[in-house]
């Protein structure tokens, strides 16, 4: 491993620091739309760092809290995030699962930038 490269996953491993700390603070609150927030924000860093599993576990726990208080935007971004991981890992009947809703509220909401990058997404699942 390189110096810079060390560096910059030095800084990852950093952030993934605070965000842990974040994400603590935030269990305190019981305000379940921050703590999904942070938990988005960790699975998003999770998976940049390679931990998929440990991804997915945050992103499915954000979505549970989010169904539980009907914060349907956030929502569906978290189902969009886990449903992008999903399709990296070639699980695409779950990334499809995950993304159709998440489309669907796109849609509804006249979210035009989402809905092509859902549509996107769509036609990488589908094309593997």
């Amino acid at each position: 491993m390189g110096v810079l490269e060390e560096s910059i996953r030095l800084d990852y491993e950093k952030a993934k620091k605070y965000h842990k700390k974040a994400l603590q603070i935030r269990r305190t609150t019981g305000n379940n739309i921050a703590i999904a927030s942070s938990l988005n924000n960790l699975a998003l860093l999770q998976e940049d760092l390679g931990y998929r599993d440990s991804a997915i576990v945050a992103y499915r726990e954000a979505i549970l809290l989010l169904s539980a208080v009907q914060a349907e935007g956030q929502l569906a971004k978290a189902r969009y995030n886990l449903a992008g991981l999903y399709e990296a890992n070639g699980n695409y009947k779950e990334a499809k699962e995950q993304l159709i809703p998440a489309q669907l509220y796109f849609e509804q909401t006249g979210d035009e930038e989402r809905l092509a990058s859902s549509y996107n997404l769509l036609g990488h699942i589908n094309f593997e």
